[in-house]
Parts: C-alpha cells; structure tokens; sequence
C-alpha cells in the first residue's frame, strides 16, 4: 500500500483545500476536508447529514428572528397607535372640560346679574323710580313723535298753501239794476279769479240778495253747503232718486270767471220793499284744489253808512263778518258753513 501524498505534490493540496466540495455549499455553508497527518480526510454523509440540520435550524432560527422583529414593529405601531387616540381623547375631554368650565362661568356671571337685579330693584324686578324714569322716557318719545308729525303736518300744508289754487272775488260787487217797487227786481254781477298757482275744478258759486239782518248768518252757512254738495256730488235727494255727478267748471291760475245775483233773464225777485234801508250781498264759492282738497270761500257786500239813497248807484263795502276761508283749521270751518 502507498501513501497519495508520495505521489501528488504539496500544491495539489493546497489548491483542494480552498475547493468547494459541492455545489450545493457556498460561501460559509461549505464543507471543508479536515487533515490527519497530512493526509486530507473527506466530509462523511454523517457530516453532510449534520450540515444539512445546522442548515435547516439556522433557517429556523433567522425565520423565528424575523417573525420576533415584525411582530415587535407591529406591537411598537399599536401602542403609537394607542398613544395618538389617547392624545386626541385628551385633546377632546380638555375642549369639552373648556367648554364647560365656560358655560358654568357664564351660568354664574347670569346669575349673578339676577341677583344684582333683584337686590337693585327689589322682588318685583323694576323699582318704582325705574318705572317712573321708563314712563317719563316714554312719554317724550310719543311727544317726539307728536313734534315730528305736527312738523311734517305743517311742511305739508305750507306746501299745499304756496302751490295750491285759491278762488275768491275779483274785485266788488256791480249793482245793474235795483227796483224796489211795484215788485223788488235786483241785477247784479261781479267776478271770481283763481289767484292760486294750481288750477281749481268743480268751481261752483252761489249768491244771495238779503234784505233782513237777522238771517244773513245762516244764509250765508246754507251759500256754503250748497256749494260744497254741488261740487263734492252730494246734493241730497228723495229715496230711490240718483245723486247727480259733482258739476263746477275749472279755473286755471289768473284765470278770471263773471258770476251774477240776478241776471237780466233771470232778475232775483220779491215783494215791493218801498221803506228798504239795508241789504246784503252774501254767497260762497266752493271748488276743488289740484290735490282733489274741497275748499270755500265765503263772502259779503252791504252799502255804506251815510244816508245814500237805495238805488243801483249806491257804493258797497264788504262786512265786517262772513268773509272768510279754509285756510286754517279747514275742517272745522267747513262743518261752521253747515247751516243751523
């Protein structure tokens, strides 16, 4: 028997000692040949069994690493996880603790004014000099209210007034004609204007020829509200007998009208008055203003104290009663032309 290492050179070991003996290990997992006097002494399938379970429980043992390390991340997320719901629970019960510890504070300060109030001003809740200083202050409000209306009131009628239509005489009486005997025959004319600067309709106008005093007061109411019926279109009538429409003509600004008190066609007429010493001219002219206001305007003529004789010639002046209009105070004025 010989020995291999007699007929293969040093270099040849050395070079089989840095050989993998398979292929099936690489790197670290190699099986390496070990030497007894030189001699290399080949791995046994008794050694490769042992590399093999070495193998398998080094598997095992980096499996069971692994698995150790995911679950100790996934524990470390679930307390993060943890930690942050309980950061946003802190979170949420401080804003609720807030928000009630707010609430009650407020809750305190109401009752707190409560009290204040009801030590102020005594178990009904309002003293009596607050009541008082309440109705004072009340009280100059409603006269406040009244001041303005009464100023708007006055603003407006002043307006009315400046732009309105204004209607009266244009000047005195004429006498025509005056024949006291065998029968009275009277003939008179005399003119209305609109002096205003808006233009007057349902201009209507009456006239009387009075010759007893003691009459002319509620001749010349009865002047005025026949006038005001015939132009508003409330004349009264029997039952079942239609009103007849309002009626007047219109009177534009400095537009001028000829009325009469007795015409020559139509003369006013009476029994033969031979020992007349007085008589009066009395009438009303009632028309609309272009603010549809009804307006009057009475009037009154009589002839001068001084012995004139009773005829057509003698001189008039107006009276010293029953000349007036509805400038001020128009709705009383209009119920005074009411006859008694």
């Amino acid at each position: 028997m010989f020995h291999i290492a007699s007929i293969v050179s040093p270099k040849f070991f050395k070079e089989l000692e840095n050989t993998p003996l398979s292929g099936e290990h690489k790197n670290d997992e190699q099986l390496k040949p070990h030497y007894e006097k030189g001699i290399p002494i080949l791995p046994t399938p008794a050694d490769h069994a042992d590399a093999e379970r070495a193998k398998e429980k080094k598997g095992e043992r980096e499996y069971k690493t692994r698995q150790i390390s995911i679950q100790v991340a996934m524990l470390w997320t679930q307390i993060a996880l943890a930690g942050f719901g309980i950061a946003a629970f802190g979170a949420a019960y401080y804003q609720a603790q807030t928000a009630r510890e707010s609430a009650d504070q407020a809750r305190a300060t109401t009752n707190l004014a409560l009290d204040s109030f009801e030590v102020a001003y005594g178990e009904n809740g309002i003293s009596e000099r607050t009541m008082r200083q309440i109705v004072d202050q009340t009280a100059a409000q409603i006269q406040s209210a009244k001041a303005a209306e009464i100023g708007i009131r006055a603003t407006r009628d002043q307006m009315r007034l400046e732009q309105r239509a204004w209607v009266s005489m244009d000047g005195p009486i004429t006498i025509d004609y005056l024949q006291l005997v065998p029968r009275l025959v009277e003939v008179s004319h005399f003119g209305v204007k609109n002096y205003g600067r808006g233009p007057a309709f349902k201009v209507i106008v009456n006239g009387w020829f009075d010759t007893d005093g003691k009459y002319l007061e509620n001749e010349s109411r009865a002047s005025c509200s026949m006038a005001m019926e015939f132009s508003s279109g409330s004349i009264p009538t029997a039952p079942k007998i239609p009103k007849p429409p309002a009626i007047g003509y219109t009177l534009f600004p400095g537009q001028p009208h000829d009325e009469n008190i007795g015409s020559p066609g139509d003369p006013w007429q009476g029994e033969a008055l031979p020992n007349l010493k007085h008589f009066w001219f009395v009438g009303c002219i009632s028309y609309l203003d272009q603010f549809r206001v009804r307006h009057w305007t009475s009037y009154c003529m009589e002839p001068k104290l001084g012995g004139y004789p009773i005829d057509k010639n003698i001189p008039l002046q107006y009276c010293s009663r029953f000349n007036d209009t509805d400038d001020e105070d128009s709705d009383d004025k209009r119920q005074a032309r009411k006859p008694n």
